[in-house]
């Protein structure tokens, strides 16, 4: 189980030593708790370029928790965590791609999932895009075989369970 320091009144870090070593040049980024609208153009230019803000929007983004990564104050990741009863979804990850590969995303899914299991979630799961389901398979989710379709990109499930 992972331990979450908080370095202001919303930045997290990670205690857990390998995630230190993984971090060394990423040491100046922070994890922060943000509104929606701090995230909602980073959405747009990481997922849905040709599409209005809007369309980015999550109905219950309100009642959200958004979690976005900053280097040097600019995000560079954001993902976004929806409790309902004892699962959480999560929707709208995405790292800027000058800094995928460096477990940003897997971080964020982390922060978020510890997030839930306080909150009372037992799963999280997720519509991970096609092209994503080996990121998925990597942090433990099982992935369904089938593959489904939104606004022209391909999907399949994907979830695991919290603990």
């Amino acid at each position: 189980m992972m331990n979450w320091a908080v370095r202001s009144r919303h930045n997290f870090r990670s205690n857990n030593d390998a995630h230190k070593l993984s971090m060394v040049r990423m040491k100046d980024v922070t994890f922060d708790l943000v509104d929606v609208g701090e995230i909602l153009a980073f959405r747009q230019a990481m997922l849905w370029q040709n599409k209005p803000l809007d369309h980015v929007r999550v109905a219950e983004d309100d009642t959200a928790t958004h979690i976005c990564a900053r280097l040097d104050q600019k995000i560079i990741a954001a993902g976004s965590f929806f409790l309902n009863n004892d699962a959480a979804r999560l929707r709208k990850l995405a790292v800027d791609p000058e800094f995928r590969g460096q477990r940003l995303g897997a971080e964020l899914v982390t922060i978020g999932s510890q997030r839930m299991i306080a909150e009372g979630a037992k799963v999280l799961w997720c519509d991970a895009r096609v092209e994503s389901v080996g990121f998925y398979e990597r942090l433990g989710f099982e992935v369904d075989q089938s593959v489904f379709e939104k606004d022209g990109a391909l999907y399949r499930r994907a979830s695991r369970q919290l603990r």
